[in-house]
């Protein structure tokens, strides 16, 4: 499953983030509290795959396991939306209502409007 941000989503995150950091050796030890790409990409995969339907269903685990071996946070509240009951949060970051979700060979592809940013911290050097 990939949480995949919309291009709002990337124009707040750059504006939040001016200096992104390439995930090198050299520059992710000279900056270790810096976001690298690659971690910051992985983190918008989920290991599994989960429909809209699962991701609002009180079977599904409040906490998904990233591709980097982080949890990502599922949360669902009820929708000020018209035609929509409920809203799904993953972080904090919406499934963009309308999007829908693309389904893959190997999974599904929901639309966010948020940019998901990991912990950056020791374990994951």
């Amino acid at each position: 499953t990939i949480f995949a941000p919309n291009n709002d989503a990337f124009i707040r995150f750059i504006s939040m983030y001016p200096v992104f950091y390439i995930d090198t050796f050299e520059e992710r030890w000279a900056n270790p509290d810096s976001p690298t790409l690659y971690e910051t990409l992985m983190y918008h995969v989920v290991l599994g795959r989960f429909l809209t339907t699962d991701l609002s269903s009180s079977q599904t685990p409040d906490a998904l396991m990233t591709d980097i071996g982080q949890r990502v946070f599922v949360e669902t509240h009820r929708s000020t939306n018209v035609g929509r009951s409920l809203s799904i949060f993953v972080n904090g970051c919406e499934l963009v209502a309308g999007a829908g979700e693309a389904l893959t060979a190997d999974g599904v592809v929901h639309q966010i409007d948020c940019v998901l940013v990991p912990d950056f911290d020791d374990s994951m050097r």
